[in-house]
């Protein structure tokens, strides 16, 4: 399983995570363009950092008897971050810790010279001086260090999370996965100035947890990340594991959940977005990693992986800093080791029979006038 998935899939996690019930129907708020902004900024100035050719240039048209800006793809890129609210985004997510990538941008136009020049006169030779500029506080020390700190947890718990539910599927051998987006109504945030209490915020998530784990039978793991959004407040995203063998009708399961969010565990000031209801479009998509998966469903699986990613590491582009919250991500316990004992697990395979053993198993019990494979 690959290690980053497709840029695509951080947008459409952010797409389904800005969906909010709003009188009884669903509206997808303007968080979704907010986070996609700084989705751009960082592959951006990441990009920009790699490269060394300049990205703009002056080019002497002789019908027009003058010099015209031809820029190159990237810096077409760049053109448009540099238009973008930065201050704006850095006041919608005050208590964040943001991409370094984001904050070199930010400060860069705030104090740099070639950018006083670029917003003045906007010619090649001072935005390639900007470029450079942005090159060079790429590299320093300083910047390199606030970086590995800042990639190194997404990193860890991207690994954390794939080892605990890959030990799910080696002791079980399909999980039923609900998703479920955790967040509170829209007048109890109005309220409330868009704010909750620190204190409140993990006693709700642990609540919904514990009932999960005492009322499904099934249940045998989660894994939970938190964010904030302009529009949607601070919002819990919650895949549920459940026995494969033992429990069906997910979207039924996961409505019962989230009504128990809404009215018991947040005393009626709590919504939910039930993203089991998605199944079959993530499905005709061939994106689907939630709903029943086998063990030996490879697609489904390396989906989920996907899914699992970006939960961890939206910490590359913003992290939640409450005061008194530690964690903005975590997972159950690791199951505890299986047996080796006994009828091991059938692998996959190209076909249908997995080893000679198998075959010669089939031929003894074969009837004359019946297939063996049927």
């Amino acid at each position: 399983m690959e290690d980053e998935p497709h840029e695509y899939g951080f947008l459409r996690h952010w797409l389904e995570g800005a969906i909010a019930n709003v009188d009884g129907g669903y509206e997808i708020n303007e968080d979704y363009e907010v986070c996609a902004q700084l989705h751009r900024i960082r592959k951006t100035l990441v990009a920009v950092a790699r490269s060394r050719a300049p990205l703009f240039e002056s080019v002497y048209q002789r019908r027009s008897k003058r010099a015209v800006l031809k820029c190159t793809p990237l810096g077409a890129t760049l053109r448009n971050c540099l238009n973008m609210d930065l201050e704006g985004i850095a006041g919608i997510f005050k208590g964040h810790r943001l991409d370094p990538y984001f904050t070199l941008l930010k400060d860069t136009l705030k104090s740099s010279t070639a950018a006083f020049r670029v917003q003045h006169q906007p010619t090649a030779e001072n935005l390639n001086l900007l470029v450079e500029e942005l090159r060079a506080g790429s590299r320093k020390k300083g910047f390199q260090r606030r970086l590995e700190l800042h990639t190194s947890n997404a990193r860890r718990n991207a690994k954390s999370a794939r080892a605990y539910v890959n030990s799910l599927f080696n002791r079980y051998s399909r999980l039923l996965v609900l998703r479920l987006d955790l967040h509170y109504r829209r007048a109890y945030l109005a309220k409330l100035g868009l704010g909750i209490s620190p204190e409140e915020l993990p006693t709700h998530r642990e609540k919904i947890i514990r009932f999960g784990r005492e009322k499904l039978g099934a249940y045998v793991g989660h894994v939970w990340c938190i964010e904030w959004g302009k529009r949607k407040g601070p919002h819990y995203h919650v895949l549920i594991f459940l026995r494969g063998d033992q429990a069906r009708q997910g979207i039924s399961i996961a409505q019962r959940l989230g009504q128990h969010w809404g009215d018991v565990v947040t005393e009626g000031r709590g919504d939910y977005f039930n993203g089991n209801l998605r199944e079959e479009y993530f499905e005709s998509l061939g994106l689907r990693g939630i709903g029943m998966i086998s063990h030996h469903d490879e697609k489904r699986r390396r989906n989920l992986d996907h899914l699992l990613t970006y939960l961890a590491k939206v910490d590359l582009f913003v992290r939640l800093e409450i005061p008194g919250m530690r964690k903005t991500f975590g997972h159950g316990r690791l199951p505890p080791k299986k047996s080796n004992a006994g009828r091991k697990r059938r692998q996959p395979g190209p076909g249908l029979i997995a080893s000679v053993a198998d075959r010669r198993r089939l031929l003894n019990r074969y009837v004359p006038g019946t297939s063996p494979f049927a």
